[in-house]
């Protein structure tokens, strides 16, 4: 099957073919965001670099008392895996939990998960958070099936979780580890497949979607009541983010 260069970054193609099955070359940094000790403020001992997660007034990658970039970092408590640390956040979540809940996101140590540029994200049609992904190590030729579970820089290919890490043998630490080698891993996923246990949130969506459909399609001038629900859906189901 023959496949076209959807874009480049840095010179490099990210290639498509006519089912969407993206694949590139990179090298492997290892991202460390979903762990509960990935980020802490002075004092603690982190897995990360504070500055990977944004710094005052536009945070990124951890979560804020207001759930926005300029809002100030909420600490774990007593009850959270690492108390005084940050809320280390993914993309990809499991909205059952609260936003503040570091179950809410993918543990890096404990989850398979690769991370898509943000402009490849946005450059097709199928949903990415939580789709099927696999990393295969060139040098050696063994690979790893897992899901896209962060999204990343636009100008940066090849970044994966602690654990992904470690099945290909390299250093876990997100500050030094991974690789350099920026032909030694080949990157693929496909968008709208999801990941395997990945589709249990998506199909509580869609029924939820279901549900309120009808019950919306039971009002006669309901566009301002739909339109508000229809808001309230896509923060609820956060991957459908993926399809704009």
């Amino acid at each position: 099957m023959s496949a076209d260069v959807l874009l480049k970054i840095g010179g490099v193609p990210v290639y498509v073919d006519e089912d969407e099955h993206l694949s590139w070359t990179g090298e492997f940094t290892v991202d460390g965001d979903g762990s509960p000790r990935c980020y802490g403020p002075e004092g603690t001992d982190p897995l990360d670099w504070l500055a990977n997660a944004g710094y005052p007034g536009n945070w990124w990658g951890i979560c804020t008392h207001n759930q926005q970039s300029s809002g100030y970092p909420i600490l774990q408590g007593g009850t959270n895996p690492w108390p005084g640390y940050h809320v280390s956040t993914t993309a990809y979540v499991n909205s059952k939990y609260y936003y503040a809940d570091p179950r809410r996101y993918l543990d890096s140590e404990n989850v398979l998960f690769a991370v898509i540029p943000g402009n490849v994200r946005k450059a097709v049609a199928g949903i990415c958070k939580g789709c099927r992904a696999r990393v295969t190590d060139k040098r050696s030729g063994k690979a790893v099936d897992c899901v896209i579970g962060d999204i990343g820089p636009s100008d940066h290919m090849g970044e994966g979780s602690i654990k992904l890490a470690g099945e290909f043998g390299l250093d876990l630490s997100p500050k030094y580890g991974g690789s350099a080698d920026e032909s030694r891993f080949l990157w693929e996923c496909w968008p709208g497949v999801a990941a395997e246990g990945m589709n249990e949130e998506r199909e509580r969506c869609e029924k939820l979607k279901s549900l309120l459909q009808r019950v919306l399609d039971s009002f006669v001038n309901g566009r301002r009541v739909r339109e508000g629900i229809d808001i309230s859906l896509r923060r609820e189901c956060e991957w459908e983010e993926d399809m704009e």
